[in-house]
């Protein structure tokens, strides 16, 4: 359905929201363009799964099995973390995913890592501080205004020590016609 919006009418909330839809939309079809394109199954999740355990796809190769998180990113190599969302329950970090992978698009790339280390990494490196301007989030914790949520920004780099880190390029060179 294609929509004739103006977008210097509608309020910010709503031009935002229908980005960071969209954005999530396109970062769920690379991943699962990439996923296949590795040799690999990719199922979407049911509503439930989606929307309580926070995972997007369950992604299978012979007998191996793992559940995925989509997360799109707005500005490279800046990453927002979720403990606990808008509506006051549990995060994306306390789902049941057993990896997160953050669409970075400007590195061609997703930046794949396990959420129970992601997880971990917030208890020891995220300071029980609330901010109130999201520019000083680093590390620190930030509630959006009107929102229940408690969210952390952090870069692509605090990820990449995890025990667990793989970066999933979003094509595939080697493609033979």
């Amino acid at each position: 359905m294609k929509h004739n919006w103006d977008y210097n009418k509608l309020p910010y909330d709503k031009v935002r929201k229908s980005k960071v839809r969209a954005e999530g939309v396109l970062g769920e079809r690379l991943f699962k363009a990439a996923m296949k394109n590795r040799g690999w199954e990719v199922v979407k999740s049911s509503d439930r799964e989606d929307i309580k355990d926070h995972i997007d796809f369950w992604v299978v190769k012979g007998d191996k099995r793992h559940s995925f998180d989509v997360k799109s990113t707005a500005y490279r190599r800046c990453i927002w973390l979720e403990i606990q969302n808008v509506q006051g329950n549990d995060g994306w970090l306390k789902g049941k995913a057993e990896y997160i992978a953050f669409n970075m698009i400007e590195d061609g790339c997703f930046a794949t890592v396990k959420r129970e280390d992601l997880l971990d990494w917030w208890e020891k490196n995220v300071s029980d501080e609330f901010v109130n301007d999201r520019r000083d989030a680093y590390k620190k914790q930030y509630n959006r205004e009107d929102n229940n949520d408690i969210i952390s920004k952090v870069y692509l780099e605090d990820l990449q020590s995890l025990p667990f880190y793989a970066e999933i390029p979003l094509f595939s060179h080697s493609r033979t016609p």
